[in-house]
């Protein structure tokens, strides 16, 4: 069993019919959790950003949310993983960024750099990031080998 860390797109594709990574969502939701039975690593700033207000009035939406998470919690394949070890460094790192010249800035929201600390510490098994935003994750997955998947197409 893999550990993958999943991304607020994948989770808001998941539940939103009507959202662009739907169908590549669903994909790797039966590929990756029902089929394979890996576990699902949620960061709390994740379930934040993924019940947001937009997603809260959409009863589909939250109903199609709930079912996976009753699925995967049922299976003991569900984890809510911490930030609070990153929170004070990534407010610091984000107003660092305004101290660099313009072109040098790194303009990552908080929630971005909290899941990046969490790839690039080595004392949380994560074997894989499950994200459509490749461009945010890509260096730190690279350097510290977790397996990217990333392919709305797969």
């Amino acid at each position: 069993m893999r550990r993958i860390c999943v991304d607020a797109c994948f989770l808001i594709g998941l539940c939103n019919a009507r959202d662009q990574y739907h169908t590549a969502a669903t994909n790797y939701y039966r590929k990756l959790f029902e089929v394979n039975r890996n576990r699902m690593v949620i960061p709390w700033p994740i379930l934040y950003e993924t019940i947001r207000t937009g997603t809260v009035r959409d009863p589909l939406s939250m109903g199609r949310l709930e079912f996976h998470w009753k699925q995967m919690a049922g299976r003991d394949l569900l984890e809510l993983l911490s930030d609070c070890a990153y929170r004070d460094q990534v407010v610091q790192d984000c107003f660092g960024e305004l101290r660099k010249p313009e072109g040098h800035r790194r303009n990552l929201s908080a929630v971005d750099r909290v899941i990046r600390n969490i790839l690039a510490d080595t004392s949380i098994n994560i074997d894989a990031f499950l994200t459509f935003n490749v461009a945010d994750f890509v260096d730190v997955c690279q350097r510290f080998n977790k397996e990217m998947l990333s392919s709305p197409d797969e």
